[in-house]
């Protein structure tokens, strides 16, 4: 029995946010990572030869909380290496 993470349960629910009859899973789970991880382009309709302009508006707003929460999640990473903040 694999206890599944936090982060695989986040990445595969709005993944199945961004599923629509036009996308594939590889579409939306790569859409999903690369928004949240930094990871560059994603794979198939969102990969490198075209864009995310074929996402809905709510599928756009799932990817744009996504991309939110992965910079909120690096910025918290780098603070910790930042000399100010350790002297106050």
């Amino acid at each position: 029995f694999k206890q599944k993470t936090a982060y695989e349960m986040l990445c595969r629910d709005w993944s199945s946010d961004v599923c629509s009859p036009i996308f594939d899973f590889i579409t939306a789970f790569s859409a999903i990572i690369a928004c949240f991880n930094n990871a560059g382009p994603g794979l198939n309709e969102v990969g490198p030869a075209s864009s995310f302009a074929l996402l809905t508006d709510y599928q756009k707003a799932v990817c744009t909380f996504a991309m939110l929460l992965g910079r909120v999640q690096i910025f918290s990473i780098v603070i910790l290496f930042v000399p100010e903040f350790w002297r106050k």
